[in-house]
């Protein structure tokens, strides 16, 4: 019969008591590793995710928009009373975040919708007529208003008045 413990010369086992101790420690120390990797990981899926979704989101309320201004210029041309006002009840957040919304006039005029919390931005062209006024607004209740001087503007809605 064939003893396979190693023992030393004393007849005792041969195996150490830091093996025990060293092999528990790397194992917590690997097990810590992979963890770790994974809490990482996962947490710049989420991040990415959610950038994702908010980009989604900001395009969908462009767009939206977007037709409101289009639709306002149109009513401008064949409008002889000059009163043209379309409000519009966008969403405060898009995926927990407030967002802006600039109207860049330029002769290709377009909307610019970014997050405040994420570098997510969304261009979204405008095919008009009608002069835009730049400006500014955060996410909202809005108002596309046709001013006295003949121009559209975004304004921000008040939802008491």
């Amino acid at each position: 019969m064939c003893n396979w413990a190693r023992e030393d010369g004393a007849g005792r086992d041969a195996s150490r008591g830091q093996s025990i101790a060293l092999d528990y420690t790397l194992g917590l120390g690997v097990g810590f590793l992979l963890i770790t990797g994974l809490v990482v990981a996962g947490g710049n899926y989420v991040t990415d995710q959610r950038d994702r979704a908010q980009q989604t989101e900001l395009r969908v309320v462009g767009q939206q928009l977007a037709a409101d201004i289009e639709a306002a210029d149109r009513l401008a041309a064949s409008t002889t009373s000059g009163d043209v006002r379309i409000e519009r009840s966008l969403p405060s957040t898009v995926a927990r975040s407030t967002y802006s919304i600039e109207v860049v006039a330029d002769e290709d005029p377009w909307l610019v919708l970014s997050s405040h919390s994420a570098p997510v931005e969304v261009r979204i062209e405008l095919t008009n007529r009608t002069a835009l006024v730049p400006t500014t607004i955060n996410g909202g209740l809005v108002v596309v208003d046709y001013t006295a001087s003949g121009e559209l503007e975004l304004k921000p809605g008040d939802r008491y008045a």
